[in-house]
């Protein structure tokens, strides 16, 4: 029973974040948060994506970079965001430099009218409703069929398209044929619209021995439900009339053994399933009352302590517990993000059937006044978010 308090009270903090969350680009239809590539940017990397993603929406020519970033990180975060995000089908190259300032100038051409891309927008808008309200897994499923079933895969020769080539997901949907990167931008981006974390993997691949493939770039996806990342590759599940399945529901050490990501998707390589089926997590706020803390704040049982009802002298500190049902140990490195400012704690393991309380360093006291938001990682990948304000 307590088991199934803890999974629901998280489950609640996880809608309540989720459906709280807005897309930090002004134009964005869905929340980019749903990108697990997003998610694992650094505040100046998400910074540019935001700029950039509203810029390629208004068809603006340049955008400047965040103080600090130079051209060949620029570069990086500008091929992520056209593989992530390739609804934004009107870009078509980019460069960037430095200028005398020392700022970092980014500079956007279009290939096809602003008017071509809002109606492209609309129309994924429109397909991914068919697939919205599924439970995770099987909204993700139910896209990797639509992909497969409608894909053949291939290139389109028909020098009357812009630049044609079947990489981009636009050209992909329009001709019904893609590549590998077709596949991949098409799976995230449908993904994205329809409610579902993905992100697309761009990289080479190797044999069993280790060695590249003639054709060595190629392009893959992973997804994220619940705490579970869920490994894919489209293009070489695409069997014709009888797709197959040897690559969904890959763990990243087994897909690591052939997929090997680019330099821009490196910081993806560790993602894997991290906490079992049996790992359950709480969150809260201790209440210390100057003899050690004694209450928490969780909504296991309808009980909330509000931060004015504390006395003086009382202070809440954010805490985390991971509880590991299971026999096996369970070996995690927990960190966390407190308003703007990041803290790790040494990997630790949690032995079978025992738990480990994570209390952080913060420290709000009596009759504080704001908004607070902690988000809580286990081996980088976020857990769930708790915020709180003075009233709660």
């Amino acid at each position: 029973m307590k088991k199934v308090i803890f999974i629901f009270a998280l489950s609640l903090l996880l809608i309540c974040f989720c459906s709280a969350a807005c897309a930090e680009p002004a134009n964005c239809p869905y929340d980019p948060h749903l990108s697990i590539m997003y998610n694992n940017l650094t505040d100046n990397q998400r910074e540019l994506y935001d700029r950039l993603y509203d810029a390629i929406r208004e068809e603006r020519e340049s955008v400047i970079a965040p103080v600090g970033m130079n051209r060949e990180e620029a570069m990086r975060l500008l091929n992520i965001l056209r593989n992530e995000a390739p609804e934004l089908c009107a870009l078509d190259s980019y460069d960037a430099f430095e200028l005398s300032s020392g700022e970092t100038k980014v500079r956007l051409c279009y290939k096809y009218p602003l008017e071509e891309q809002d109606f492209f927008i609309e129309e994924l808008d429109a397909l991914a409703s068919n697939f919205r309200g599924l439970e995770d897994e099987q909204g993700i499923l139910a896209i990797r069929e639509y992909i497969i079933n409608r894909f053949e895969y291939g290139r389109v020769d028909d020098p009357k398209v812009y630049g044609m080539n079947t990489k981009s997901a636009y050209v992909a949907m329009m001709y019904n044929t893609a590549v590998c990167e077709g596949y991949a931008e098409t799976m995230a981006m449908l993904c994205h619209f329809a409610g579902y974390s993905c992100s697309y993997i761009g990289g080479i691949t190797v044999d069993d021995d280790g060695n590249f493939w003639a054709y060595n770039g190629h392009a893959w996806n992973v997804a994220c439900v619940g705490t579970r990342f869920i490994w894919m590759d489209l293009t070489w599940d695409d069997g014709g009339a009888y797709p197959e399945w040897d690559w969904y529901g890959l763990d990243g050490q087994t897909m690591a053994e052939t997929h090997r990501p680019d330099r821009e998707y490196e910081l993806l390589v560790n993602l894997r399933s991290f906490l079992p089926d049996d790992a359950v997590v709480g969150m809260y706020l201790d209440i210390n009352d100057a003899n050690g803390y004694v209450r928490g704040v969780l909504s296991e049982s309808g009980q909330r302590v509000r931060k004015k009802d504390l006395g003086q002298g009382q202070f809440y500190t954010p805490a985390m517990v991971i509880y590991n049902y299971g026999s096996s140990p369970l070996t995690v490195q927990v960190s966390y993000r407190y308003d703007d400012e990041t803290d790790y704690w040494n990997e630790v393991t949690i032995k079978g059937n025992s738990n480990i309380a994570f209390r952080t360093n913060e420290r709000g006291y009596w009759n504080p006044d704001g908004y607070h938001e902690i988000t809580w990682y286990c081996d980088g990948n976020v857990l769930g978010t708790f915020n709180w304000t003075e009233d709660w």
